[in-house]
């Protein structure tokens, strides 16, 4: 009988302890589901195929095996021609998927300025078990991915599609700034958000990408100039080359110019 009680005693502190646990990720932000498990080994090109858009086979390209995804519904940009798909990581319950939010924001008008969102001329889209997006051209029926593996990407601005304007001229933008958590920078063999996040600035068309912070460092938050119209980014750099970041770490503050922001460089 006392051999009993202590199992089930035992049970019942192990139970605790894995809902403490769970709490602990929770409060923390780490989301188990939110993470890729990169496999080395795997050097398979297409993973699965999806759906189609006038025909075209949608099909994502990746390195990482047994990953269910699916495209979700069509971001419409200001630039015409050009719409985004975002594809999603799901997961298979008994014949059905799990939904993932995809959240679309358009910010609130600032009485202090003309500025209708917080970047003007860009609308931003937050992704959760976002994996990849996708690039479509209504002009010249032609699709192509923002990224050859899969990715945690975390924050998507492009065109907005209501003008805007900054001191009565037309706020136009040209391209798209992506945050994401691409490579298992702390080689855990997942990819999450404990990796460190990088930013990217892609050209209209999704092809010529160029890294905005350099690679040792993580990006954290940013804050908007509208007198410069410049956006200042807040990033941790990896000091002891571990590849994630720690409190005690420093934090950088980076500058890009919103007009063009392949002019950007470092405030402090």
């Amino acid at each position: 009988m006392k051999k009993q009680i202590l199992i089930f005693l035992t049970l019942i502190l192990f139970s605790l302890s894995c809902k403490r646990d769970d709490e602990f990720k929770r409060y923390n932000g780490f989301k188990k589901d939110e993470a890729i498990v990169v496999d080395t080994n795997d050097t398979t090109e297409v993973i699965s195929t999806t759906d189609s858009i006038n025909n075209n086979v949608l099909q994502v390209s990746a390195s990482f095996s047994q990953l269910n995804t699916k495209p979700s519904e069509i971001i419409i940009t200001g630039a015409k021609e050009h719409k985004l798909l975002p594809i999603y990581k799901f997961k298979k319950v008994n014949s059905n998927t799990t939904a993932f939010r995809n959240e679309l924001y358009s910010w609130s008008y600032d009485s202090n300025n003309e500025n209708n969102f917080y970047l003007p001329g860009l609308d931003l889209s937050y992704g959760y078990n976002l994996v990849n997006l996708a690039h479509y051209n209504t002009l010249n029926n032609q699709l192509n991915y923002f990224f050859k593996k899969p990715a945690l990407i975390k924050t998507i601005y492009y065109p907005s599609v209501e003008q805007d304007s900054i001191d009565k001229v037309p706020a136009i933008r040209n391209y798209y700034l992506v945050s994401v958590n691409d490579e298992d920078t702390n080689k855990d063999t997942l990819l999450t958000k404990k990796d460190l996040r990088r930013l990217y600035y892609f050209d209209l068309n999704a092809i010529n990408k160029t890294l905005i912070i350099p690679l040792d460092y993580s990006v954290k938050h940013s804050q908007y100039d509208s007198k410069s119209d410049i956006m200042y980014i807040y990033a941790k750099k990896d000091e002891n080359k571990n590849g994630m970041i720690e409190k005690p770490e420093s934090t950088h503050i980076f500058w890009i110019d919103l007009k063009n922001p392949l002019r950007n460089g470092m405030v402090y």
